[in-house]
């Protein structure tokens, strides 16, 4: 007998009650590391590694720019083993190294708005 006939779509528990079976089935299958990561790529658009390494790259930017911390104690806080990795990452990932990204960004706040001194 299947469990959901006698649910229909309409029901406030089929919903729940189809997520906790995959997730029984999930656990109970104990899938392979690459099926897990064809999944993630399928509904995320990446593999596992490279969200993860873009997401504290981005984190790392956010630091980058709005505090004092030194590349070295981003690397480090961002979980990067040696600022050279850290450094070739960014590069990757944002055409420009870390330091460059600091440079631009405190050169832009000291020229001044164009659009506020041309009245």
């Amino acid at each position: 007998m299947n469990v959901y006939s006698s649910q229909t779509k309409t029901s406030p528990t089929f919903g729940f009650n189809i997520w906790l079976s995959c997730w029984t089935n999930l656990i109970l299958r104990r899938p392979a590391r690459r099926q897990i990561e064809r999944l993630f790529k399928r509904y995320v658009g990446e593999v596992p590694t490279k969200y993860y390494l873009d997401m504290r790259l981005r984190r790392a930017r956010s630091l980058l720019l709005q505090t004092a911390m030194s590349i070295m104690e981003i690397a480090v806080a961002c979980g990067f083993q040696s600022p050279p990795h850290f450094s070739k990452c960014y590069r990757d990932l944002f055409g420009h190294t870390p330091s460059a990204e600091r440079r631009n960004s405190r050169l832009a706040l000291l020229e001044p708005d164009e659009a506020v001194t041309k009245v």
